[in-house]
């Protein structure tokens, strides 16, 4: 009988280990592709990252500003916002909406209003354009942190 239980209990820990391993497994893919993409989307912004921060390369040639700049990104980023928004959960996706909305300051289910970006509230300074647009970017880029 002793015989009999030993197996029960070695039968019961192989299990358990099977369905532990499986499902850890199972999360680690699923941060793996989360990771992936968030990857992928923060790529998609890079050009005008730099552009908008002058951190990331003070010496460069000028742009042609911001609203050209951000205008004709707009669908590599209308892209990478359409990919990366299936890995977020229904609350993420809400907020990353609202986030993307300000970005482009979509308003009322309208298309995107891109003057906005020559002229945020009425600043026509490039340097305050800017900053204002790299505000709104990191508040969209918050969404993609490695996990």
């Amino acid at each position: 009988m002793e015989g009999f239980f030993s197996f029960l209990y070695a039968v019961a820990g192989m299990l358990i280990g099977g369905l532990a391993t499986h499902f850890l497994s199972k999360d680690i893919a699923r941060r793996n592709g989360f990771n992936k993409a968030v990857d992928e989307f923060k790529s998609a912004f890079i050009p005008e990252l730099r552009y908008l921060d002058y951190r990331y390369s003070p010496n460069r040639v000028d742009m042609p500003g911001v609203y050209k700049t951000l205008s004709l990104a707009f669908d590599e980023h209308e892209t990478a916002v359409i990919k990366f928004r299936q890995h977020l959960s229904s609350k993420q996706c809400v907020d990353f909406d609202k986030a993307w909305d300000d970005y482009c300051d979509k308003r009322d289910n309208s298309k995107p209003y891109f003057i906005v970006y020559a002229e945020p509230d009425g600043v026509t300074d490039k340097i305050k354009s800017q900053k204002f647009y790299l505000e709104k970017m990191t508040d969209l880029l918050k969404f993609a942190e490695h996990k």
